[in-house]
């Protein structure tokens, strides 16, 4: 069983990634560009598949979530309660990293003013780590996200988290 739960929170994470990682793209996209550029989509979706996986391999969400709701004081028969308290602490958990990486490599792709020397993608997102460029754009695009990412947990997690059940043949009463 135990087995079964962490193949379950593996793809929970890469799940719930992914799909933040497409709600977050195309808002930023929409917001910073006024359009939507197909290819950044997929890779930011890559991007975030792969930092919620390791955050998700770092930090015990059930645990922490467990955790928040013991030291609430919140009754595991109060669902309503333990839902937007476990949409609360994923959110929290998840949101930041995915955010911050995805604007930097939007920022690098989109930054103009990049010198035509530097060519490689790396080099562009050291370029534009800079405090003038990044702080500004990550303020204002972490609290939108972090709005967008608790109602986008708090409805999506129930569907991923029965899918995940039927993927690692978990059976729930």
């Amino acid at each position: 069983m135990k087995k079964q739960m962490r193949k379950k929170g593996i793809l929970m994470s890469v799940f719930m990634g992914a799909i933040m990682g497409l709600v977050f793209t195309i808002f930023a996209q929409i917001k910073n560009q006024g359009r939507i550029i197909p290819m950044g989509i997929v890779i930011s979706i890559l991007i975030s598949m792969v930092i919620s996986l390791l955050v998700g391999l770092i930090i015990p969400v059930r645990k922490v979530t467990e955790a928040t709701c013991k030291l609430l004081k919140i009754s595991p028969d109060k669902r309503l309660v333990v839902g937007l308290a476990s949409a609360f602490v994923f959110n929290l958990i998840f949101t930041p990293p995915n955010c911050c990486i995805n604007m930097w490599y939007g920022m690098a792709m989109g930054l103009q003013d990049v010198p035509p020397t530097v060519t490689n993608v790396f080099q562009k997102m050291a370029f534009c780590a800079g405090l003038e460029y990044f702080v500004p754009a990550l303020i204002s695009t972490l609290l939108i996200d972090l709005v967008i990412g608790f109602f986008l947990t708090f409805f999506a997690s129930p569907f991923v988290n029965k899918l995940t059940d039927k993927m690692c043949g978990i059976k729930r009463a």
